[in-house]
């Protein structure tokens, strides 16, 4: 990840969004990521608690930027600081069966191989019970307007990695939004794509 992405300057450029710009992520495009999830669910990635604030109780927050992290605690939020490379992805300390849904928004890019850090997650998940991944990208445009973004990632990109289907996980939900149109997130920079995994329980998990 860039270096910018752990300084106070980052987490002030989350906050700073205007008043129309935080209601238009509010209303629009964290209510269709969080439409996903199923149960307590892990943040990853979780900035200054957007997201995080309208998950259902239980939720945890997983942050690398450790001035986010203290703006989120304190406001009450439950945040830890997490290092994804020391941990390898793994989640130790998480208790199987407490969360049943993990979201990554606008992370995956940020990565030099998002594929291996998808396969990792999915793996844990199988440990840790995890009924649901959402994963949330940019579009063309999108990509294009940030320079820490490193790896592109759409539709075909899951297909070339091999990553419609992993373990006991398909992927059941591939779209874009607002509107579902690579074609028109070429010349939309807010055009996301948003892609649902989903665990397929074994008897004795019934």
């Amino acid at each position: 990840m860039s270096e910018n992405l752990y300084t106070e300057e980052y987490t002030a450029y989350q906050l700073e969004r205007s008043a129309f710009r935080q209601w238009v992520r509010n209303n629009l495009y964290i209510k269709n990521m969080i439409r996903f999830t199923t149960g307590p669910t892990i943040d990853f990635g979780c900035g200054v608690g957007e997201v995080l604030e309208q998950l259902p109780a239980g939720s945890l927050g997983l942050e690398i930027n450790e001035t986010t992290v203290a703006y989120c605690q304190s406001r009450g939020l439950n945040v830890r600081l997490y290092d994804p490379e020391a941990d390898d992805y793994q989640f130790r300390g998480l208790i199987p069966g407490q969360f049943k849904s993990l979201l990554m928004a606008h992370v995956l890019e940020h990565l030099t191989n998002p594929q291996e850090v998808i396969r990792k997650l999915l793996t844990t998940g199988e440990r840790l019970g995890i009924d649901r991944f959402i994963f949330v990208v940019p579009g063309v445009k999108g990509f294009r307007h940030d320079a820490t973004h490193r790896t592109f990632l759409d539709r075909d990109f899951f297909v070339k990695h091999g990553l419609t289907t992993y373990g006991s996980y398909h992927l059941i939900h591939q779209k874009y939004f607002p509107l579902n149109s690579k074609a028109f997130s070429r010349y939309f920079t807010h055009n996301e794509l948003v892609s649902v995994y989903e665990r397929a329980k074994a008897n004795s998990d019934s």
